[in-house]
């Protein structure tokens, strides 16, 4: 049976309690996260719901509460999910509606994902005697929707640092150059590099293809190109409207699909406007079928300022897209160079430049996406992935060079 809980706001509470024992072999874990909007990690959980779905459903808990595609996929996976809202920082109240979630959900292990939750869960965790899992999913963590290194993204730099720093048994990075770019923050914490994975996805039919297609207004010839992530500064997608205006202005059969919600969505149905490309773009919202419409698309693009190891890419690449993207995080060590191209972010009109010859050239699309689906592979070991998983849980050393890569950090002393 699936559970969605909503845990009632309490005014006491022991922060000290502990899980009971359930003699199971495994540890029980609780994965805590900020929100269930389109994103990385939210989609790597989840990968994880599906894969241990047959054993022990997956236990997630949502500081941020929403009507998402990601939560309905996550209880579609049968996962055990709580949900609470109006969490703040600094509010003794939300603290202990943490607090309670973590210890009623018999947890022995805390996994962390993402800024507030690390904030939040990490040293409430560690006080009720849990170990504490944090995963980082960015090269620079708590920018968030800011996009600026103003005062609260240094506040929250700060507080996630001691989090990490004072409260964390573990942190993982999720590729190597989220491991360079934060490795100093941590201290003595160990830190392990378990680079994301995707699951395979499934084949979609030519039928199934050009009925997607015909959905969404794509005609057979049209070229369509596909972005899927959050409406955010991160994302940059004024920078992704602004190239393909260049594109649409001498490829009439060019358009795009932007897959995601965010904080941007007005700036961006504006400058869509403003550029008269509203028959052009489609703002998908949030969609519960991204593989569907990737399947169904012809070019993949990334238009981020910064980004970790971004899952959108995999999973384009599995789907057999050719690639064009901006050269941050770990996408540059992902993505091979027969598969796309890699352009500096920021500027549209070189990411106007390497996506032009995709949009002319069915060959060239055929090619790239032949190299970006068989780099892809390395990328879908999930078993692998999990035992890696498995054994942070347990408090020993992930040792699977198929699925990890390992990053000296150093024991707590």
């Amino acid at each position: 049976m699936v559970h969605s809980v909503r845990p009632a706001v309490v005014d006491q509470i022991d922060l000290l309690g502990t899980a009971p024992n359930r003699g199971t072999d495994e540890p029980v874990v609780l994965q805590i996260i900020d929100n269930l909007s389109l994103g990385g990690a939210q989609r790597l959980l989840i990968t994880l719901a599906k894969h241990v779905a047959r054993s022990a459903p997956l236990q997630v808990y949502a500081l941020n509460a929403g009507d998402t595609p990601m939560r309905a996929e996550l209880l579609s996976a049968g996962v055990r999910l709580q949900e609470t809202t109006g969490i703040r920082l600094w509010s003794p109240l939300s603290w202990r509606r943490v607090a309670r979630a973590i210890r009623e959900s018999g947890a022995d292990v805390v996994h962390v994902h993402l800024t507030y939750a690390t904030i939040l869960a990490a040293p409430i965790a560690r006080l009720q005697g849990k170990r504490v899992v944090v995963s980082l999913h960015n090269a620079d963590t708590a920018r968030g929707s800011g996009g600026r290194r103003r005062l609260r993204h240094s506040v929250l730099r700060s507080l996630e640092d001691r989090a990490l720093r004072w409260f964390t048994d573990q942190v993982v990075f999720v590729g190597a150059n989220v491991a360079r770019a934060n490795q100093g923050r941590i201290g003595g914490t160990p830190g392990v590099t378990i680079r994301n994975v995707i699951a395979a996805p499934e084949p979609v039919s030519d039928e199934q293809r050009a009925s997607i297609r015909r959905a969404m207004g794509a005609k057979a010839q049209d070229i369509v190109l596909i972005a899927t992530g959050r409406l955010m500064p991160q994302k940059d997608p004024a920078a992704l409207l602004r190239a393909f205006a260049l594109l649409a202005a001498e490829a009439p059969n060019a358009r795009l699909w932007m897959v995601g919600a965010g904080p941007m969505l007005d700036e961006i149905t504006a400058l869509r406007a403003a550029l008269g490309l509203e028959d052009r773009v489609v703002l998908t919202g949030e969609r519960g079928d991204v593989a569907q419409l990737l399947a169904a698309a012809d070019v993949f693009v990334l238009s981020s300022a910064w980004e970790g190891l971004p899952l959108g890419l995999l999973e384009a690449m599995a789907q057999g897209l050719p690639v064009v993207s901006t050269d941050v995080g770990d996408v540059a060590g992902v993505l091979p160079a027969a598969a796309g191209g890699l352009v500096p972010p920021g500027q549209p009109e070189r990411l106007a430049e390497a996506l032009r010859p995709l949009f002319t050239d069915a060959e060239r699309r055929r090619a790239c996406g032949i190299a970006a689906l068989s780099a892809s592979r390395d990328f879908t070991d999930v078993e692998g992935w999990h035992r890696q998983l498995q054994c942070l849980y347990r408090g020993e050393t992930a040792r699977d060079p198929d699925t990890a890569a390992q990053v000296a950090a150093g024991g707590r002393g």
